[in-house]
């Protein structure tokens, strides 16, 4: 075929030039490569499929991308991978399967032009673009691979997230990039320029500084000399620091000039706090306060408007999750917390909150307060009882020693680690009378916690559950959505609780009751309702190297 009547993405030559000429502005032959790339890719995928792209270079190959298929970064169905390599994918969006794309060199080979200009081995006033586009018209396809795919890290198109007014220049911006725009930290690349009196001047250096909030008064750093910041001035320094370089309330000095220049900072804000709004730090001390239930607490001044909040003593945390979501949802105020369940050591920090506006209106905080108040505690660090346990194992292996025992020392030291001890020990056989009779031997003794080992499944053989039956145990939960411990049980004699532990504790060093007895001791009595949540999460990955609980297991 001649050049002339060969046809690209569908277009003839002239078409074919004239596309990329309104696109980007001239025939560029990274781009005419690019796009017999997008023709080959089309043609293997198939015209019909609704393919999203992957391109791996920011050079030229994603205008070709945007000009012959319906893939843009506008629209999200192109994500750009800054790898500087000319390859690209197209897949099927639904099935995640398409073809990669490549400039394969070897195959330049046999064109010599083409080689050197990719390699930059000849200047360009040597090699004419006419000559070049020629050569890639001759080349085609011909020095492209390619090779069947499948997407597995989807790059999905992103959502909106929350939405803030920026209190510095009022206008909206991501909340995820803090309490000020990114152009109001100081990375702005741009400076204002006014036009005729100055008028324009004046409109500017007053902003809003939420949703019709009180003004903040954008000074030149030159002409701040002698006031006091209003909020905390962040310093950033790769891989050496992140953290505080000015305080709130810092007075100004001459020698701060060239700091505030240093961290791209030309401009303060001077804030004049109206009735009816709070600073951040005020807020956060006010919603600290109500969001500490028994065991937690807070201390000292907010940094960069943020508070921590600590463990009193050791325990187990627990949080109000639907609670700390509704807070949340409020907008102006945040608290992010440790997972609920998750044991803590006495001043681990357990969650952290703020106000996201630098002021902020004090009905937004009181809300958030009153909702805290509303669901107390919203977040709590429960110790733990010392317990007095017993343990019982059961199988007739066991009991009649044909088999040495291996449950004793795995519960034994399950128990201690939490601050319990080991009360009792003793052993019965298959017999819901011999479990019975030990149970209440047991209970009479005082203990407040029994744990019984091994019976728990379907066999005829295991009876332990009939035993705690025949006690007088009432069985809350028998079967839980957790692996390990789908046969895990937990039963109430009164107020003592008396758990099931299936065989898979011998086997797995972490399991439902590794969940579960931090919650006993806790003092919670646990329902059906409780352990049915805990499928979300209850699935433990067997790792070669165990390490709960810096893990998923039980997290949900």
């Amino acid at each position: 075929m001649r050049h002339t009547d060969q046809r690209i993405c569908g277009k003839t030559r002239d078409e074919f030039f004239e596309a990329i000429r309104s696109f980007h502005g001239f025939t560029a032959p990274g781009l005419v490569l690019g796009a017999f790339m997008v023709d080959l890719a089309r043609s293997l995928i198939g015209e019909d499929i609704e393919a999203d792209a992957i391109v791996e270079t920011r050079h030229c190959l994603p205008d070709a991308v945007q000009i012959f298929t319906p893939c843009t970064i506008g629209n999200g169905w192109m994500k750009i991978m800054d790898w500087d390599k000319f390859a690209l994918t197209l897949y099927d969006r639904h099935t995640m399967d398409g073809y990669r794309v490549w400039f394969d060199l070897e195959k330049t080979k046999a064109f010599p032009d083409l080689y050197n200009w990719y390699m930059r081995l000849v200047p360009k006033k040597d090699l004419p673009i006419s000559v070049l586009l020629e050569v890639l018209f001759e080349a085609g396809h011909s020095v492209l691979s390619y090779r069947p795919v499948r997407v597995t890290r989807y790059y999905q198109r992103e959502k909106k997230k929350t939405i803030n007014i920026c209190p510095g220049c009022g206008e909206a911006y991501p909340a995820w990039q803090g309490s000020l725009c990114r152009a109001c930290q100081g990375e702005g690349y741009y400076e204002a320029r006014f036009e005729a009196s100055g008028a324009g001047e004046a409109a500017a250096s007053s902003v809003s500084s939420w949703d019709g909030g009180p003004s903040l008064k954008k000074v030149p750093v030159e002409k701040a000399i002698g006031k006091r910041l209003t909020h905390d001035v962040t310093e950033i320094r790769k891989g050496e620091f992140k953290g505080r370089a000015f305080k709130k309330g810092h007075e100004i000095q001459e020698a701060d000039i060239g700091h505030f220049h240093r961290l791209g900072k030309r401009h303060v804000y001077v804030e004049a706090i109206e009735a009816g709004y709070l600073h951040e730090d005020e807020a956060a001390k006010q919603m600290a306060g109500a969001f500490c239930g028994p065991g937690v607490m807070w201390s000292g001044e907010p940094v960069e408007g943020k508070l921590k909040l600590c463990a009193k003593a050791d325990g187990l945390l627990k949080v109000s999750k639907d609670a700390l979501a509704d807070i949340n949802m409020l907008g102006e105020v945040m608290c992010a917390t440790r997972h609920t369940d998750t044991m803590v050591k006495a001043g681990a920090v357990v969650a952290a909150t703020r106000a996201i506006p630098p002021v902020i209106r004090d009905e937004a905080v009181g809300r958030a307060v009153e909702m805290a108040r509303s669901a107390f505690p919203l977040i709590e660090v429960k110790t733990l009882k010392q317990a007095a346990v017993g343990i019982i194992i059961t199988g007739n292996e066991v009991y009649h020693q044909i088999i040495e025992d291996q449950f004793e020392a795995i519960l034994r030291s399950k128990v201690t680690e939490l601050g319990s001890n080991v009360a009792n020990v003793a052993f019965a056989p298959d017999d819901p009378e011999a479990i019975d009779d030990t149970i209440r031997r047991f209970l009479a003794s005082g203990v407040d916690l029994i744990l019984t080992s091994g019976g728990m499944s379907v066999d005829p053989d295991d009876v332990t559950h009939k035993g705690i039956e025949k006690a007088g145990g009432e069985a809350a939960v028998y079967g839980s959505p957790v692996l390990p411990g789908a046969m895990f049980l937990i039963a109430y004699i009164g107020e003592v609780p008396v758990l099931g532990i299936p065989a898979c504790g011998i086997y797995h060093k972490t399991t439902m009751l590794d969940l579960i007895l931090p919650r006993i001791l806790a003092g919670e009595r646990l329902e059906r309702s409780d352990i049915s949540v805990m499928g979300h999460g209850g699935l433990c990955l067997n790792c070669e190297i165990c390490r709960f609980p810096d893990c998923p297991f039980g997290k949900y």
